[in-house]
């Protein structure tokens, strides 16, 4: 469900670096929204990141990602992953990659590369 990618992206004072350490830990960012504060302390992130990773557990948080999700659907914006196939492999090589890039029209492999705006 992307909802939970959103939400973990959305989460103040949570960066790409540590967005990867906790689904490297977690597998997927549902799971992180259902840990508890020591599973996230074993997963190697420092206490600053915990207690935001736990203020974001939140009925409200996950609602504000199911507003911006439903928005993105209504104007025709598609998420991309950072474990889905199209995400650039060459953004993956650096260690601040979002988790999340979002963009519209067509992705394929055969693209040469993409463009922020």
């Amino acid at each position: 469900m992307l909802t939970y990618w959103i939400a973990l992206s959305q989460i103040h004072g949570v960066g790409p670096v540590n967005q990867k350490k906790l689904l490297k830990h977690f597998q997927h960012p549902e799971a992180i929204f259902h840990a508890t504060k020591e599973a996230l302390n074993e997963s190697g992130i420092n206490p600053t990141i915990c207690k935001a990773v736990i203020e974001a557990q939140t009925s409200e948080h996950i609602k504000k990602a199911e507003k911006l999700y439903e928005q993105t659907l209504q104007k025709e914006i598609n998420i991309l992953t950072i474990n889905a196939p199209l995400y650039p492999e060459v953004a993956k090589e650096y260690k601040e990659a979002p988790i999340l890039l979002y963009y519209r029209g067509t992705l394929t492999n055969e693209l040469p590369g993409i463009a922020i705006n």
